[in-house]
């Protein structure tokens, strides 16, 4: 079993914990995925959900985030999205359904909108045209809690790697694209969907600015 804290619920004093429970200790085996809420005060926890059966190599906390105005948690699972009250209540669930990648289960990515109206969600639900690697390529989804409105966010190109950020504004994106003899990074607009190359790197993890004007990788 592996502990991982997530970090505070904003403007709370409690902390999201996500624990696996995995079948080996070698990197790469299934683990399952569960998440709690502990009261710093208090020293309660809480079990909030679980979130299926992912795999150690797959860069699973990014399917867990809590929305800015500290009300809400949002939780990528196996089977969808769902989204919880900070007190354990269920908001919305199963928001886009998808089909996990080859045989590998993957969790989707959530981002919040600054305003916390709603979540940006990547999912892996195809793969690059590759004859060299077996890589999952993501969609780019917007969902709006007032409307219930959930609309795809066009980039191109459509594929993106495993590795990317989206800005906390919601409105750029960074990732690291896969060809079969290149490894092009990305820096591309939600909103108009085009994106250009800046870069080429084969292992790159990407972190943006607070004020979604710079990023580093």
């Amino acid at each position: 079993k592996t502990t991982r804290f997530l970090g505070f619920i904003p403007h709370t004093h409690l902390l999201l914990v996500e624990a696996l429970f995995c079948e080996s200790e070698e990197w790469g085996s299934p683990c399952s995925v569960s998440l709690f809420i502990a009261d710093a005060d208090t020293g309660d926890i809480q079990k909030l959900t679980d979130a299926g059966l992912a795999y150690q190599n797959n860069h699973i906390d990014k399917n867990i985030a809590p929305s800015p105005d500290g009300t809400m948690i949002a939780v990528g699972t196996t089977e969808g999205t769902d989204i919880f009250s900070v007190d354990g209540e269920l908001i919305r669930e199963n928001i886009l359904p998808y089909k996990p990648f080859l045989e590998n289960s993957l969790l989707p990515s959530i981002f919040w909108l600054p305003d916390s109206s709603g979540i940006l969600i990547a999912i892996p639900d195809s793969k690059f045209d590759s004859i060299a690697y077996k890589r999952p390529a993501y969609s780019i989804w917007r969902y709006s809690l007032a409307s219930n409105l959930l609309i795809q966010t066009p980039i191109d190109p459509s594929h993106i790697a495993e590795q990317f950020d989206i800005s906390p504004d919601g409105k750029w994106i960074v990732s690291g694209g896969v060809t079969d003899s290149e490894w092009p990074l990305y820096f591309g607009n939600l909103t108009t969907g085009q994106s250009q190359i800046f870069g080429a790197s084969q292992m790159t993890y990407f972190s943006w600015g607070p004020d979604s004007k710079y990023f580093a990788y």
